[in-house]
């Protein structure tokens, strides 16, 4: 069991002054028969007032701690808030049951089976399908137009020739891992895996170099 320590640094403060006031009245007796009456109120008074200010001071620890008990249950959600915050999808959006972390690697401990593992990276593939054929749509419809600068016509030549040949890749990693079952897919899983990866890294290089010709 703590023993608190009162405002003034000591439990047994007082005690303390009420023996300061005993002692004071027996001087006071020595000396004047009238000054006994005043010394002993006045140490009487001085008791009193610690005793008040002892009772409120514990009175107030005892309201703080009250107040940090109710606080603790309302921390812990904000914590498993921020941790979920954390985990991602294989689409790369904010999920509480996501096993990636932002930059879409597994989070540590997280194991996937087979069928998950591959369900994952389809979609992965899927996602930069979908943005790879609108790009490529777009690029050859500029082509179509003929209305651009030979520099910019020249340039989306070689932007459409990027983006069909990475959907030609993309359709056939999808083609592999979707007629893929559980006994062969640990056969093919490292490679098709690789395959994936390497299809985002070019992915993401691509479109952070379009980003760059945005802002020129």
């Amino acid at each position: 069991m703590k023993t608190r320590t009162s405002p003034w640094g000591s439990r047994y403060l007082i005690p303390m002054f009420a023996l300061a006031a005993v002692a004071a009245g027996c001087d006071g007796k020595s000396s004047s028969g009238s000054s006994v009456g005043t010394m002993a109120d006045a140490g009487q008074r001085i008791v009193s007032e610690r005793a008040a200010l002892l009772e409120k001071w514990e009175a107030g620890g005892k309201a703080a701690q009250g107040n940090t008990a109710r606080q603790e249950p309302s921390a812990q959600p904000a914590a498993a808030e921020a941790v979920a915050g954390e985990r991602y999808d294989a689409m790369g959006k904010l999920d509480p049951n996501g096993s990636y972390d932002r930059s879409g690697s597994l989070l540590p401990g997280v194991v996937l089976v087979g069928e998950q593992e591959r369900t994952d990276a389809m979609a992965r593939m899927n996602g930069i399908r979908a943005t790879l054929k609108t790009e490529l749509e777009e690029v050859r419809a500029r082509l179509k137009d003929g209305t651009a600068a030979k520099e910019v016509a020249a340039a989306n030549k070689q932007r459409a020739a990027e983006l069909a040949q990475g959907l030609e890749r993309v359709d056939r990693t999808l083609a592999a891992m979707g007629g893929a079952t559980d006994a062969t897919w640990t056969q093919m899983r490292d490679a098709q895996l690789k395959e994936v990866n390497e299809v985002r890294a070019w992915w993401n290089k691509y479109m952070a170099g379009r980003d760059a010709e945005a802002k020129q």
